[in-house]
């Protein structure tokens, strides 16, 4: 039953635990998302980190605990995950490409089928940012696009909502 109000306690890619109230939200493949009752904003909350869902709320969803996504490189594609960027200057978005690039993803220039990953920027597209999610790709910000490449670890990628 979607819509209405949904509480859980959450742990974020920091490790921070807070507990989150969502009102009109909705699921979507592996996210809750609707508007935070705290922030006063629609955000988006990956299911795989929630630690508890309050007052039975997790018979409301149809999927309560995911697993968390990985990432494999797939045996017929020549490089490795797929990764589009939007919402960023031209001459920016390439930096961000060729590092990307370097790092063993496969660069593309719209949501794809195959896509894993999409950076949003600050003029992201509403509808390619929603489809994306809808296709339960990894959403991030250019932040935790960085600290993936720095580090190897996906980052939560809803510390901030992007393009919603």
């Amino acid at each position: 039953m979607e819509g209405g109000t949904i509480s859980f306690t959450y742990r974020d890619g920091a490790g921070k635990v807070g507990t989150h109230t969502l009102k009109n939200w909705n699921e979507v493949g592996r996210y809750i998302q609707g508007v935070s009752v705290e922030a006063g904003q629609f955000r988006t909350y990956l299911k795989h980190r929630v630690l508890e869902y309050l007052n039975d709320a997790a018979t409301l969803l149809d999927d309560p605990y995911p697993a968390p996504p990985v990432i494999t490189k797939s045996s017929k594609a020549p490089a490795g995950p797929e990764i589009v960027f939007t919402g960023f200057a031209k001459a920016h978005r390439a930096d961000l490409e060729r590092m990307a690039a370097l790092h063993g993803l496969r660069v593309v220039g719209s949501v794809t089928k195959g896509l894993t990953l999409i950076v949003g920027g600050g003029n992201a597209g509403p509808a390619k940012m929603e489809q994306a999610r809808e296709q339960n790709v990894i959403v991030l910000e250019e932040e935790g696009f960085l600290r993936m490449i720095e580090t190897g670890e996906v980052p939560d990628p809803f510390s901030a909502e992007i393009g919603g």
